[in-house]
């Protein structure tokens, strides 16, 4: 038996409330396909433009799980467990040849200056303007869950 899709019963999962939610395996991957659709098109939109400038971006996270979540916070890379990855409207894109390690440990290295310009111009917040917790790879949409 093959199993391609689930249906979540409306439930509240941490802060949000998630209503009879289709969820694909991929999305549980928290690759591109995992995010909510009309981010999913920003982001693509951003990976074209920074790939456009001789890079070669991936969404290393999208969507995350509760317990993923958790698992950040208790590492101390992410700072809430209110993140914009667990309602699918958040991302953090790196160039695949680096990841986060190599010249892309400065967080002046120019593949992040250019995935910030792309996703300002596609008006998403780039976590690269945070003061307090610079996120260079994050990006996410500047509303709610």
């Amino acid at each position: 038996m093959r199993l391609s899709h689930f249906r979540i019963p409306a439930a509240i999962i941490g802060f949000m409330l998630i209503a009879n939610t289709t969820i694909s395996p991929t999305m549980a991957a928290g690759g591109i396909e995992s995010l909510e659709p009309a981010f999913q098109q920003k982001v693509g939109r951003v990976l074209v433009k920074v790939r456009a400038k001789g890079w070669q971006p991936k969404v290393a996270e999208g969507r995350r799980t509760i317990a993923e979540q958790r698992e950040k916070v208790r590492r101390g890379v992410s700072k809430t467990m209110r993140s914009k990855h667990l309602c699918g409207i958040a991302a953090d894109i790196i160039d695949k040849r680096y990841g986060w390690g190599g010249p892309a440990a400065n967080t002046n290295f120019k593949f992040w200056k250019d995935l910030g310009a792309a996703a300002k111009s596609e008006g998403l917040v780039w976590g690269g303007d945070w003061r307090s917790f610079k996120d260079v790879a994050h990006l996410e949409e500047p509303r709610k869950c």
